[in-house]
């Protein structure tokens, strides 16, 4: 799958999610454009910011699942809502068919890539150029992308392209310094496993490949992933700190998980407008989050019950489920979100997987404390 990808000729579509603002287990699609690949060469195309392509109702449709639980926020017409769902593959597919749907010709599949990703491509190729005459490299580029470029241009036409041309300017770089198949592939496998870089495609092999590899971003029937969702139009993600604590408890059925989350705003003062707000029309304050915090388990799991917020999402999402509760949480406060289940007894356990956020989800549950950069097994004590 691999080497018909490099050999090509391959035509995908890349998605620039920035972590400053999240999505569900990825962070929020502001930039696309096309990479095509051919005998071992990369080329990247024009990268196109998403808030100007939205896409006309009823061109294209929505995974039903998806359609159910988030339907109300329009994923098959706002790019920057594709990814509410965690399930990279229906995410690849439907942002496939908007591209081609508003004209940019058909694609074989689609990458996303984020800061962290971009910063470990960085580290493989050296600093790159832009066509300013910028060098960027990649001790550098995380703060750039996460916060320095709202302070550098206050204008955002002046900023706007910016994640798309440092996305295709290391796209391209890869060719340039003879970056090996071997130390790409091991790249995206790391990157993969943090989903900072996650990969689908229509073809069977290739497909098949990216799951192999792990760069699938796709929810096994067993796993749990903790989300919380920018919907304050601002860039506060970077400064909230999300901590997750887990318990388990037996149950006359099997066993009883408890998830307590909270989410503390530590935004500071001084930050640029377009990173604290408050954007127009959310009634939020200078410096407040807003939020959907989203838990995904498996589908498996019964007897959900939440509290904290508002609730705003219930159901099946393919093979897992979710449940999902807004808040707001103003500048150097604290909310918590508590989330309630149960599996039947037999079910020995299921798998956290990582957030993307940056910095990681704090946890601390059985087997002790971790940071979500990478997937946790936890083992259940069934009771009966």
């Amino acid at each position: 799958g691999v080497d018909a990808l490099l050999t090509g000729p391959s035509r995908y579509l890349v998605l620039g999610a920035n972590n400053a603002e999240m999505r569900a287990g990825g962070g929020m699609i502001l930039q696309v454009g096309p990479l095509e690949i051919v005998d071992g060469r990369f080329s990247a195309g024009d990268f196109q910011p998403t808030d100007v392509m939205q896409v006309a109702p009823g061109l294209v449709e929505v995974d039903p699942d998806v359609k159910t639980l988030w339907g109300a926020l329009k994923p098959a017409e706002e790019w920057r809502n594709t990814n509410l769902t965690p399930r990279f593959d229906t995410t690849g597919e439907l942002t496939s068919q908007m591209w081609e749907a508003l004209g940019g010709g058909e694609v074989t599949g689609v990458m996303a890539i984020d800061v962290p990703a971009i910063e470990a491509l960085l580290e493989l190729t050296g600093p790159v150029t832009l066509d300013s005459g910028e060098v960027v490299s990649a001790d550098q580029v995380r703060e750039d992308l996460l916060l320095g470029q709202y302070e550098d241009f206050e204008d955002r036409d002046a900023r706007r392209d910016r994640l798309g041309e440092l996305a295709g300017a290391v796209l391209d770089a890869i060719d340039n310094e003879g970056v090996s198949a071997a130390e790409l592939i091991q790249v995206l496998r790391d990157m993969g496993a943090r989903r900072h870089l996650m990969m689908w495609s229509s073809d069977s092999v290739q497909q098949a490949a990216w799951e192999e590899l792990g760069t699938s971003g796709v929810p096994e029937a067993d796993s749990v992933l903790l989300s919380v969702m920018n919907r304050s139009a601002n860039k506060l993600d970077p400064f909230q700190a999300v901590t997750a604590n887990m318990t388990t408890v037996p149950s006359e059925a099997g066993t009883r998980v408890g998830v307590e989350v909270t989410v503390t705003n530590n935004a500071p003062l001084g930050l640029p407008s377009y990173v604290a707000g408050p954007a127009d029309g959310t009634g939020l304050a200078e410096g407040e989050y807003r939020g959907i915090v989203s838990l995904t388990i498996p589908g498996a799991a019964g007897n959900v019950v939440s509290d904290g917020g508002t609730l705003v999402a219930l159901g099946d999402d393919g093979p897992v489920r979710v449940a999902a509760r807004e808040v707001r949480v103003p500048r150097g406060e604290t909310v918590t979100v508590n989330f309630d289940f149960e599996f039947l007894e037999g079910w020995e356990g299921f798998t956290v997987l990582p957030s993307a956020r940056v910095p990681s989800t704090e946890w601390s549950g059985p087997g002790g404390e971790w940071s979500d950069g990478r997937a946790r097994r936890v083992e259940l004590e069934t009771g009966g």
